[in-house]
């Protein structure tokens, strides 16, 4: 089963809360989400994922072809 996630984080400060449904959503077998988030905050969603949710696997890029490529990958 796949499913997608799109979050637009700006001043929200709810990313810790978004990567805490994703984690749920992980431990219960759904996987395979996206976060669109803005350039300037791709580090930090990086940084909270590796933090609070360390069993997911991240792939943090900006590039429409390699997120094609993951995909196909994974």
């Amino acid at each position: 089963m796949y499913s997608c996630f799109i979050y637009f984080c700006l001043i929200t400060g709810k990313t810790i809360q978004s990567i805490a449904f994703l984690a749920s959503l992980f431990e219960e077998g759904i996987s395979h989400h996206l976060v669109v988030a803005p350039l300037s905050t791709l580090r930090n969603w990086e940084r909270e994922f590796a933090t609070w949710a360390p069993q997911m696997n991240v792939v943090c890029t900006w590039n429409s072809l390699v997120i094609l490529l993951i995909g196909k990958e994974h």
